[in-house]
């Protein structure tokens, strides 16, 4: 039976060691590989009230190991990067897609793949071995968001590894090429992550379907947040008027003066930096409805200063430098948990969001409504037909035309209606579920 319940982000001392609360406090491993993979862990790791530790930085990863994790790093941000190049950009996504490639859906992938093979050797012999150590040493389970610290910890005698995958879908690197016998349990946030990890061989009993770990404060404010943006998303009640009393009835809890408010969107442009291009689309394009005082937005720069400085650099370059932090705000912390913690703020406030369909797919679950940017690699064509396939989103479409794309989504009553989809359909409880599972080892 499979079973269905639907910080600090630097190294942290080797010799630390994890209090348990309720004797189950798991040790939270991540690294960084974009944004997907802390952002999950970040939620988790203030949840189970710990630290988040770093498998690809000192002091858990050796010198060399270190080295060889911040080549990976590069090497995939380059690729992303480039993915928007005039000339390159089309290699560039054929090699990312390769990498990152998943089989069609409900198709067998019994066998190993050449990623998976190296993975396998490298977590065996020479990734993760102070990793192991800390797991061995570790009074709780080990809960992972990326599959190679899974694969580490997973040589650690004794030691419960859990990991969450972090995407509608996944490819074969996300479990050992003996499968049937990982040694870890995974945490699924769909049925379709279920069906293609028994796919690869893990046994049913070590797949749970939870749903994807969203922000708690994010979700106990949803409704009252969705209430607001309906009204400011509908203008003319055009999908209300053809929705249930359900919606109708939210839509008139929210005050009156919700839709005269200006239309907040927020632009991700994701951890590599890439896209920026698009920025200076949109900004061009919806530069008359941000001085009309009808449109703010939020560009998220991550942790990235040099992002943040090409975002202004746009910003002056259509002649908007007087609205920022008056209508543009531009997002960055230069620490991760600091940043987590503004975007959560910042999509508190967000209408609608503009980007990748990377792991903040899963975020249309709390009713805000996107404009999907061109994925990049696998899991984000995944992704982005898991949110389409479900009308829980659009795409964004050309960015030299956005401000009339907007008019007419609004007046259609477009945005309202898969705001409403995405918060009808999916689930928000994903970190409840993994808090049992955990508490009940």
């Amino acid at each position: 039976m499979i079973c269905y319940f639907m910080a600090s982000t630097h190294g942290i001392p080797i010799d630390s060691t994890m209090k348990l609360r309720n004797g189950t406090r798991p040790m939270i491993v991540a690294v960084e590989m974009g944004y997907g993979h802390l952002r999950a862990a970040h939620t988790l790791a203030e949840a189970f009230d710990t630290e988040i530790i770093r498998m690809d930085l000192p002091p858990v990863a050796g010198p060399a190991e270190a080295a060889v994790w911040r080549g990976i790093v590069r090497f995939y941000s380059g690729l992303s990067q480039a993915c928007d190049w005039p000339v390159a950009g089309a290699a560039a996504q054929t090699i990312l897609g390769k990498i990152t490639e998943i089989a069609p859906p409900r198709a067998q992938v019994n066998g190993t793949t050449w990623l998976t093979e190296i993975a396998d050797s490298l977590t065996a012999n020479f990734m993760g071995r102070r990793l192991r150590s800390l797991a061995a040493k570790a009074e709780g389970p080990v809960l992972t968001t990326y599959p190679a610290a899974a694969m580490a910890a997973r040589h650690a005698s004794g030691t419960r590894i859990f990991c969450l995958v972090t995407d509608t879908d996944a490819n074969r690197a996300w479990a050992p090429a003996n499968a049937s016998n990982p040694a870890i349990d995974y945490f699924a946030p769909v049925p379709r992550v279920v069906d293609r990890l028994r796919s690869f061989g893990v046994p049913e009993k070590r797949i749970h379907l939870t749903g994807f770990p969203l922000s708690p404060k994010l979700v106990a404010e949803a409704q009252t947040a969705l209430a607001g943006r309906l009204r400011r998303l509908d203008p003319r009640w055009t999908f209300r008027s053809q929705a249930g009393n359900e919606l109708r009835a939210l839509a008139e809890d929210s005050p009156p003066d919700a839709a005269s408010e200006p239309i907040t969107m927020t632009v991700a442009i994701g951890g590599a930096g890439g896209q920026t291009g698009y920025v200076g689309k949109l900004l061009r394009s919806l530069r008359k409805q941000v001085l009309a005082g009808k449109l703010r937005l939020n560009l998220v720069a991550g942790t990235r200063a040099d992002v943040a400085e090409i975002l202004r650099k746009l910003v002056d370059a259509v002649g908007l430098t007087a609205q920022v932090k008056c209508g543009i705000e531009i997002v960055l912390d230069t620490e991760l948990r600091g940043y987590f913690r503004k975007f959560e703020d910042c999509l508190a406030k967000t209408d609608v969001l503009w980007t990748k369909p990377s792991e903040l797919t899963f975020y249309a679950a709390l009713g805000i409504p996107m404009l999907l940017a061109p994925p990049i690699g696998g899991q984000e064509h995944a992704n982005r037909d898991w949110l389409l396939s479900n009308n829980a989103a659009l795409d964004a479409g050309d960015p030299t035309t956005l401000d009339d794309r907007i008019e007419h989504l609004l007046e259609a009553g477009e945005l309202c209606r898969v705001a409403w989809n995405a918060y009808s359909r999916f689930d928000r409880n994903g970190l409840d579920r993994i808090q049992k599972v955990i508490n009940s080892i």
